[in-house]
């Protein structure tokens, strides 16, 4: 799949910056999932009044330098709970939609494997690939590679689809599971029209890149001219 985890090595650079800012990822975990369903379900059906009091929250939390685990675990919340506005309302491009409903419930995920990195089998490997890299002979092809990218993949999609769950974010669900090269293409679009300095830098360039390799030129002329549609770009 295009759309999985970083490898355990990059795991690792994840951890490296939690801890510059001082924060427990294991705290952050424990706090965004120790809210209650029915919380989360209460704000869920009173989004309507709370939508401009969780943006301007959101923007006092962009000021703040050092966020506790327990700030940023409700600032990922409420941009959950955003996210779900979008979808109820928006006139936005679908594909900026399923992004900006979705983006924030990756993250969380891709915090959940950078913790998996730090215990049993794959905190084993994460020390092999350190030594690997640091002597020229990492191997993304090898065998423990290929193993620790799979078990990687397991956990952030198990968590990425309890996420939407829980916020009801069903109908995104859905698309991964069902279809994850159109997930994976529509998310790519809405990341593209959300930040605008994306095009035509390396990134894009991979992205077409990958796309190609592993689904064929047919989605990548539909990534294209989606993008050429909302985008206006020629």
């Amino acid at each position: 799949m295009f759309f999985t985890p970083p490898p355990v090595k990059k795991s690792q650079k994840i951890n490296e910056v939690i801890q510059k800012n001082r924060m427990d990822v294991s705290e952050i975990l424990r706090a965004f999932f120790g809210m209650s369903p029915q919380r989360i379900e209460r704000e869920i059906d009173d989004l309507e009044s709370k939508v401009s009091q969780f943006r301007s929250l959101e923007r006092e939390f962009g000021r703040v330098t050092w966020p506790a685990a327990g700030a940023l675990a409700e600032s990922f919340h409420r941009r959950l709970l955003l996210g779900k506005k979008v979808t109820l309302k928006s006139q936005l491009p679908p594909d900026l939609i399923l992004f900006s409903a979705t983006v924030s419930a990756h993250r969380i995920a891709e915090l959940s494997c950078s913790v998996a990195t730090d215990r049993g089998r794959l905190s084993e490997l994460a020390g092999l690939f350190e030594i690997l890299e640091e002597t020229g002979a990492f191997d993304d092809g090898a065998p423990d590679v290929l193993l620790s990218n799979e078990l990687l993949e397991k956990i952030h999609d198990s968590v990425f689809l309890e996420i939407l769950r829980r916020y009801d974010l069903n109908g995104c669900g859905r698309i991964f599971e069902e279809d994850r090269p159109l997930y994976e293409m529509r998310f790519e679009v809405g990341r593209r029209l959300a930040d605008g300095s994306l095009f035509g830098c390396s990134d894009h360039e991979n992205t077409v890149s990958s796309f190609r390799d592993l689904y064929g030129p047919k989605l990548v002329k539909e990534f294209l001219g989606r993008l050429k549609r909302h985008a206006r770009i020629s």
